[in-house]
C-alpha cells in the first residue's frame, strides 16, 4: 500500500472553557491561536523536509527589541487528548527539528521578524493508525511582557493519508458474515448492550428500494431509503426507525463518507453518525442486540441485506462492528484505521489488499468474522485516499 503523509497544524486553547477571552492586555502570544481550534495544514510528500512556520506576536508595538522563546513541550500532549478528545503521541524526535526557536519581535513592531519553523524530515518509524502530535509553547519573554495564557501553546498534528484499493459493490455485489461462526468467548454476540457499525462509503447512484450500508434487516440495519429521500441515512430494525431529517446532513454520490449507526442499550439510545458528526438520534425500549438475529434465514451483510434489490451500489472500505458505543470524537480519530487490538473492536475488515480471485475478506481482529463475497471474486477500485 502506497502512504503518503498530510501535516495538520492544531492552534488549540491550553485553558478550560469554549471560548477565548480577546487579547487586551500588554501580552505576546501564538498569533493564529485567537479561534477555539484554527488549523493550519500542509501536506507531505516523498519529498523531505516539509516545513510549516509558527508565528508569534504581541499586543503592543514594543518599545524594544523582545525576544521570545519556545519549546517542545510533551507534557501537554495529556491536555490535548483530554481537551479535545484525542489519542495523540509525540512524534519522535528524530523525524522532526525545529529551526529559530528564539524569536525576536524588533522595536517598532508587532510581530516577530521571522517565524519558527517546524521541519518534519523523513517519515520513517511512525506507525499506521498512530495520531502524532508536536506540542510547541512559549517557554519566556525578554522584559515586562507577559505571555496571554490561552495562546501559550500550539499543537502540531500529523496526520497520514493512506492510497490504496477498496472494494467495488457498485453492482450487485455484497458480503455475507456469520457471527455464529467465529469467537464466541470474549463477546456475547447474542446479547450485546452496545454496538456500533461505522464504514466508509462512495455511492455510484441510486437504486433499488434501498441502498445499504451494513447490518441485519429487521434487527439493526443501516441503509439509504429511495423515493423523496435519496442521500437520507436510515436506521432500521431497533423496534422503530431513525432518519436523517429532510434538510439536515446528507449524503452525495461519487464522494467518499464516513457513516455510523450506534446502539447505547444502557442509554437506550440509537444515533447515526456523518463523517464523525452526529446527524440524529432517537431512544429506544431495546437493551440488547443479537448479531445471529437475522430475518428469513439470511445472515448479517455488507453492501446488502435481505434481497438482491438493496445493494449498496458503491464503494466501501474501513467497514468495522463494535462491541461499543462510539462517539463523535471516537469516529473522528479513527476513520481510515484503527489498531485491530483495540478494546470493543469486535470485527474489522479494511477490503484493502487486492488478490486475483479472493473472495474472502479476513477479520483483522483474529475473531474469525470473515466476510464472504457473493461472487467468484472481489472486484476494486484503486487509488482511494483516505482522508480525501
Amino acid at each position: 500500500m502506497k502512504l503518503k503523509y498530510s501535516l495538520f497544524a492544531l492552534i488549540a486553547l491550553a485553558v478550560a472553557g469554549c471560548q477565548k477571552a480577546p487579547v487586551y492586555d500588554d501580552v505576546v502570544y501564538i498569533a493564529g491561536a485567537e479561534g477555539e481550534v484554527p488549523t493550519l495544514s500542509l501536506t507531505l510528500d516523498d519529498q523531505f523536509p516539509k516545513e510549516l512556520s509558527v508565528k508569534v506576536s504581541s499586543s503592543i508595538v514594543v518599545g524594544h527589541d523582545t525576544k521570545v522563546r519556545l519549546v517542545t513541550d510533551p507534557s501537554k500532549i495529556e491536555e490535548y487528548n483530554t481537551q479535545y478528545g484525542k489519542k495523540g503521541v509525540m512524534l519522535p524526535e528524530t523525524n522532526f527539528v525545529l529551526k529559530n526557536t528564539e524569536l525576536t519581535i524588533p522595536a517598532g513592531s508587532f510581530s516577530a521578524a521571522e517565524p519558527l519553523v517546524v521541519s518534519v524530515t523523513k517519515d520513517e518509524g511512525l506507525k499506521e493508525g498512530v495520531s502524532y502530535v508536536i506540542p510547541l509553547s512559549i517557554e519566556s519573554v525578554d522584559g515586562d511582557l507577559k505571555v496571554k495564557e490561552g495562546f501559550r501553546t500550539v499543537f502540531v498534528e500529523i496526520g497520514r493519508i493512506i492510497i490504496g484499493p477498496a472494494a467495488d459493490c457498485s453492482g450487485s455485489t455484497y458480503f455475507k458474515v456469520d457471527f455464529a461462526e467465529g469467537e464466541q468467548d470474549k463477546y456475547d454476540i447474542y446479547n450485546l448492550g452496545e454496538v456500533t457499525y461505522e464504514a466508509r462509503i462512495n455511492l455510484q447512484r441510486w437504486g433499488g428500494w434501498c441502498n445499504t450500508v451494513m447490518g441485519l434487516e429487521e434487527n439493526f440495519c443501516l441503509r439509504f431509503v429511495q423515493d423523496d429521500f435519496k442521500g437520507q441515512l436510515q436506521l432500521s430494525g431497533w423496534g422503530g426507525t431513525l432518519m436523517v431529517p429532510t434538510g439536515g446532513i446528507a449524503v452525495s454520490l461519487n464522494k467518499w463518507t464516513h457513516v455510523a449507526a450506534v446502539f447505547d442499550g444502557p442509554n437506550k439510545k440509537v444515533s447515526i453518525y456523518i463523517d464523525g458528526v452526529l446527524a440524529c438520534s432517537a431512544d429506544t425500549n431495546k437493551t440488547s442486540l443479537d448479531l445471529t438475529q437475522v430475518y428469513q434465514d439470511d445472515s448479517f451483510r455488507i453492501a446488502n441485506s435481505c434481497n438482491d434489490g438493496r445493494q449498496l451500489k458503491g464503494y466501501i472500505s474501513e467497514a468495522r462492528v463494535w462491541a461499543k458505543a462510539l462517539n463523535g470524537n471516537d469516529l473522528k480519530n479513527n476513520m481510515c484505521y484503527v489498531d485491530p487490538a483495540t478494546d470493543g473492536l469486535l470485527a474489522y475488515w479494511r477490503f484493502n489488499e487486492k488478490a486475483d480471485g479472493k473472495k474472502v475478506e479476513d477479520d483483522l481482529t483474529g475473531h474469525g468474522y470473515k466476510a464472504t463475497y457473493s461472487s467468484s471474486a472481489m472486484k476494486w477500485v484503486d487509488n482511494v485516499r483516505c482522508p480525501e
